[in-house]
C-alpha cells in the first residue's frame, strides 16, 4: 500500500529508507526560519485549552490572553 502511494504521488523508491534520516536532520533553527517565513506573528491565533492552574507558567507570556468558558458536562 505504502508503495502504490509512493507512486501515485510520484515519489522516488526509495523515499521510506531516507525519510526518517531527512527528519532527524531538520534543527530547531530550520523550523524558526521557515516559520518566520510563513507565520506572521500580528495574524496568529493560539488555542489552548485547559485549567489554567494546571499549567506551568501564566498565558499571558505568550500576549494577550482571552478566555473562554465552556460548558461541559
Amino acid at each position: 500500500r505504502q508503495q502504490m502511494m509512493l507512486e501515485f504521488d510520484q515519489l522516488p523508491q526509495d523515499y521510506l529508507l531516507k525519510y526518517q534520516d531527512k527528519i532527524s536532520r531538520v534543527t530547531r533553527e530550520d523550523v524558526a526560519r521557515v516559520a518566520g517565513h510563513y507565520l506572521i506573528p500580528a495574524k496568529t491565533i493560539t488555542l489552548v485549552m485547559g485549567q489554567e492552574k494546571n499549567f506551568d507558567q501564566p498565558l499571558t507570556v505568550f500576549g494577550t490572553v482571552e478566555t473562554l468558558q465552556v460548558a461541559h458536562d
